[in-house]
């Protein structure tokens, strides 16, 4: 480990593969000036013998793995908010008259609020997304908007019965935060002049996303889970347990769990495919030879209908859900179109809303979600898979308001790849295998969702890296199985087809990539490449016009 500088408050680490069990870490201030550089760090799997271990240190493990976001106070400076502010768009919060219009702004507000019903949510949750989505987009290619910083207005978003629609809006600016540092802010008001008055102090503190409650101001940090009860699941023998999502990887993985370690003796398995999904069938007749009765129905749960019918016609009757179905449309904010939103949002949001208003009158045991740590977090190039899950553990909080059963569980990268569906090509890297202490044991009984559940084997993530948000003559990267030739000029509204999108491969060491960017250094050119349609280059976090810079003489797979 060397040291080079000292005094940075803030750093971002880049980590880079270099063994089979090692990492290599480099830490950097946001100005990109080299800070300390860790030249190998060994990590090592949680054993899954772990018998040599007592159970109070075992316990303790598993309460580590489990974080929970929570509010902190932040305290205000008297000399805050001095900066001009323009709106755009539709006012309906009213910031105009709380906000100083004087000299050229420096903060751009706009308001994501969703029109009042309680007939549509999931209409509204399409448009207020679809919405911002067009505004982030806007911001990247409006010269007039250089140097100022967006400030996204939400109301309610993280109220304790939260606005599902507003919450959807975080998932996708904490992506969008992700892929351009330092440019959106993102803060949730309950609408009140009080609130909107400390709205500027409350920007002017640097802190990425805000809640202002009757004028008081916090932040979201995650926070260990304590206190939970090594009570386990509430699954039983008697009912069904129902898992959408339940003939892919993730699915499978579940239901073997449920079967071996809480004696689930009858489950029901739903997925687009049903029992012609690859290896149902062998996944029905090794859950049999445990023990368990196993129906797998043909069902999109997107479909309300038809996941009624699935509904009522449980025997015995349904006493469990977990929704684990989901799909993944990534890339770059510039490449999203509302129909890639809505294809992410049907099977994850849309399919959880159906189930918690179908199941409303039932006495479940347990209601769980599966949501992931990109809608807590934010990750470049899923802003729909964000918003989706962001979603999600709205919901949960919302069911749990209502003192019905709920947990959202957050997931980071899982160890296999497939996990929403074997044959999807840009399925999520990585899948903890559930073992006899598996950590969602711990998080069925917690009574406030989401918690994150970070990856057993973090370190596998580095293998994928940042996702590229362009394929084909789209994409600064060359493209497996791709007939477009590299070096065109984008086409910023190209759809490309998913049997194309997410398979990429990187430039190896010494490539160019585009002008503007520094060559390639490590094994992998993705964080070091722009993004042409944003025109932001990672490699030296600033705007730049991005332009192909010719053939690279080598590749190399990141996947």
């Amino acid at each position: 480990m060397s040291l080079h500088a000292s005094g940075a408050t803030d750093l971002r680490v880049r980590v880079a593969r270099t063994g089979a069990d090692t990492v290599s870490l480099t830490l950097t201030d946001p100005a990109g000036r080299l800070v300390a550089r860790v030249d190998s760090l060994s990590t090592r799997a949680l054993p899954a013998d772990r018998t040599g271990l007592t159970k109070d240190r075992t316990g303790d493990l598993v309460r580590r793995a489990l974080l929970r976001p929570e509010w902190t106070a932040l305290g205000l400076s008297d000399d805050g908010g001095e900066q001009a502010w323009a709106v755009r768009g539709p006012d309906e919060l009213g910031l105009a008259a709380f906000l100083s219009d004087a000299g050229k702004p420096g903060f751009l507000a706009v308001t994501a609020v969703a029109r009042a019903t309680d007939t549509d949510p999931l209409g509204a949750v399409h448009e207020l997304t679809g919405r911002v989505l067009a505004t982030l987009q806007d911001l990247q290619d409006d010269p007039g908007a250089a140097g100022s910083r967006l400030v996204v207005v939400t109301r309610n978003a993280t109220a304790p019965v939260p606005d599902l629609a507003g919450a959807a809006v975080w998932g996708l600016v904490r992506a969008a935060q992700a892929e351009l540092p330092g440019r959106v802010v993102l803060v949730d008001v309950d609408g009140r002049p009080a609130s909107l008055r400390v709205l500027p102090a409350a920007v002017a503190t640097g802190e990425p996303q805000l809640r202002v409650r009757d004028g008081q101001v916090t932040v979201p940090r995650l926070t260990a889970v304590g206190g939970v009860a090594d009570a386990g699941a509430a699954f039983g023998a008697d009912g069904t347990v129902l898992i959408t999502g339940g003939t892919g990887a993730l699915g499978s993985e579940l239901a073997r769990h449920l079967v071996s370690e809480h004696g689930v003796r009858h489950l029901l398995l739903t997925g687009r495919r049903g029992a012609q999904a690859p290896g149902a069938e062998e996944l029905r007749g090794e859950l049999e030879r445990s023990g368990a009765r196993v129906g797998i129905v043909a069902c999109d749960v997107a479909d309300r209908a038809a996941l009624a019918e699935v509904v009522e016609r449980c025997e015995p009757p349904l006493t469990a859900v977990v929704h684990a179905a989901g799909v993944l449309d990534d890339g770059v904010l510039d490449s999203l179109t509302p129909g890639r939103m809505a294809a992410v949002l049907r099977p994850k949001a849309e399919g959880a809303l159906h189930l918690h208003e179908l199941t409303r009158g039932l006495d479940l045991s347990a209601f769980v979600v599966f949501s992931s740590v990109s809608g807590l977090l934010g990750r470049a190039g899923q802003g729909n898979y964000a918003a989706a899950n962001a979603f999600l553990d709205a919901l949960a909080h919302r069911r749990a308001a209502e003192g019905l059963r709920v947990v959202s569980l957050a997931w980071g990268p899982w160890e296999h790849t497939g996990a929403w569906r074997p044959d999807s090509p840009g399925s999520t890297p990585g899948l903890v295998t559930c073992s006899r202490r598996c950590p969602h044991d711990r998080a069925w009984p917690c009574s406030t969702p989401p918690c994150a559940r970070p990856s057993r084997s973090w370190r596998r993530s580095c293998r994928t890296g940042p996702r590229c948000g362009r394929v084909g003559s789209n994409c600064p990267r060359r493209c497996a199985d791709s007939s477009v030739r590299t070096g065109e000029q984008p086409n910023r509204r190209r759809r490309d087809p998913p049997a194309v999108r997410g398979r990429c491969w990187s430039q190896g060491p010494g490539g160019r990539g585009w002008t503007g960017c520094p060559r390639a250094n490590g094994r992998r050119h993705s964080w070091n490449c722009c993004v042409p349609t944003s025109r932001w280059c990672w490699a030296t976090r600033t705007r730049t016009r991005c332009r192909p810079a010719g053939p690279s003489p080598s590749w190399a797979s990141t996947r």
